[in-house]
């Protein structure tokens, strides 16, 4: 019983500290992003390009310390995956620590099985719509990732790669949630991230790596549908 006790402790510890280290690191740049100036460049980036590390991060990772509900550790997987394989591509896994996440989440896993495994119809347009997303257009901003200015490696580099690791990631979460039942907590953060997607990306609509109006407009819908699930 007591070792039950300290290893529910620690893993609380854990999950609560790395989790507010990272919204202490990430939250400035949504806020500033909203409120900031009129650098397109930048506000897009640190706001549609945080969702991978708050909601879809930080946040189940915060609750899995709190709730020991499988489905958030698997969010937050999917989420830091999408960063990896995203340093990987562009090169820059070492340079932005894109393997960070992963490697901070490596000590909470263990056995535990999934909710049964449920087509949740509500989901499945959120998965669609991210999923075309990522193939069309991230190997683009792969592309000009490497290719930007070496010498303007902050203000470009790494922020072409940064929405590229938001789409791959609301794919990969939005399709976990197509396939497994998951709680209102994991659908209100993927709704919300395709809800704030979608009207983010239309109020930035003229900066060249944010989506067009028609595929901001299906995120927005997307979003939509997704919180359907809510009403379960």
């Amino acid at each position: 019983m007591f070792v039950k006790s300290l290893r529910q402790q620690w893993r609380l510890v854990w999950c609560c500290g790395i989790s507010v280290v990272l919204f202490a690191a990430v939250i400035p740049y949504p806020i500033h992003g909203l409120i900031g100036g009129s650098d397109l460049i930048h506000r897009i980036h640190d706001t549609v390009g945080s969702i991978q590390y708050l909601p879809l991060w930080a946040v189940p990772v915060f609750a899995y310390g709190f709730v020991r509900k499988s489905e958030y550790l698997y969010i937050a997987a999917l989420a830091a995956l999408a960063v990896f394989v995203t340093g990987v591509w562009s090169s820059t896994l070492i340079a932005s620590a894109s393997w960070m996440q992963l490697a901070t989440l490596l000590p909470l896993f263990e056995r535990r099985a999934l909710e049964p495994m449920k087509v949740s119809w509500h989901m499945l347009p959120a998965a669609i719509v991210a999923w075309w997303c990522t193939v069309a257009f991230s190997s683009d901003l792969i592309a000009q990732h490497v290719n930007a200015d070496m010498q303007n490696s902050h203000a470009l580099r790494f922020h072409y790669s940064g929405m590229a690791a938001a789409y791959l990631a609301m794919a990969l979460c939005a399709l976990f949630a197509s396939m497994w039942k998951v709680g209102r907590l994991t659908t209100a953060l993927i709704g919300g991230s395709f809800i704030s997607t979608g009207l983010l990306c239309l109020a930035f609509s003229n900066y060249e790596s944010a989506l067009g109006a028609s595929w901001s407009q299906a995120f927005l819908a997307a979003g939509i549908v997704a919180l359907v699930g809510l009403r379960r």
